[in-house]
């Protein structure tokens, strides 16, 4: 492999995701960028690690169109809206909990700096509550795209702002060259509109976990992976995260998803 990024999800000891840069991951990108509007004139500021896939893929594919990477030490709100006018900004990725920070400020401030160049407010690597989603669309205009990864799986969804108009909080449609799979706990497929674990397969799947063959063996269901997630489909092949396996509650019977929960309480 090419790398070995650790990575260990909510539960367990990190495990080391052992990833190759071929033309799989090329192709992995352009299905990307096929629904993303990156571009060889963007300047992408990047507030999230560079530890993380999601610093470091965005930072990576912001040059690989040749663009210009702004890099700030963490993250604080005010500083981060300061950056965007500052250095006229097109596009940035941010995860939930930031995103949150920066809708938590005074609306007028936020409309006292000047985010006309951001073409691009990308969210991933948590869910995105739906009312938090209305809000940023609302503040910055139909900018905000919300995708769906993980390190073993790379970029797995995509969902643009008219997606996130229609069902907010989505994660988005497959990208091109991307299979998906919610199964049951006896893998046979859900309907649609059941909650399944999501299961995918495309060319940037990793090639499993460093010297742990059970826990590869484990996550995979006829040559899709699965980081765990629960996840629902609509007719119109819009997917929605609504927990994880291992955190979902029983209740009188009933399951109950983190992600309601959690989306209900954000409303209030």
């Amino acid at each position: 492999g090419a790398v070995v990024i650790y990575t260990s999800g909510t539960t367990g000891r990190p495990k080391g995701a052992v990833r190759r840069f071929g033309a799989g991951q090329v192709l992995g990108f352009a299905a990307f960028l096929e629904r993303v509007p990156m571009r060889r004139s963007d300047r992408h500021l990047c507030v999230c690690p560079l530890y993380h896939s999601t610093g470091l893929g965005f930072a990576s594919m912001s040059m690989m169109v040749g663009g210009a990477v702004v890099i700030e030490p963490d993250f604080e709100p005010m500083r981060f809206l300061r950056a965007v006018e500052r250095e006229r900004i097109t596009t940035t990725a941010l995860v939930p909990t930031m995103l949150h920070r920066l809708m938590a400020l005074d609306p007028d401030v936020i409309r006292g700096h000047s985010t006309r160049s951001l073409r691009v407010m990308a969210c991933g690597g948590a869910q995105l509550p739906a009312p938090l989603a209305r809000r940023a669309l609302d503040a910055f205009g139909d900018v905000l795209y919300n995708f769906y990864g993980a390190t073993e799986t790379g970029l797995v969804t995509v969902a643009t702002p008219d997606d996130l108009r229609a069902l907010p909080g989505t994660i988005g449609r497959a990208l091109h060259g991307v299979s998906i799979r919610l199964l049951d706990a006896d893998g046979a497929v859900v309907p649609t509109g059941e909650v399944g674990e999501l299961y995918a397969r495309s060319t940037m799947l990793v090639e499993g976990y460093h010297a742990d063959g059970d826990a590869t063996r484990s996550s995979m269901r006829d040559g899709h992976f699965s980081v765990g997630d629960l996840a629902t489909v609509d007719e119109a092949g819009r997917y929605m995260i609504v927990g994880r396996r291992r955190d979902m509650v029983i209740s009188g019977g009933v399951n109950v998803y983190p992600a309601e929960v959690e989306a209900l309480l954000d409303a209030h």
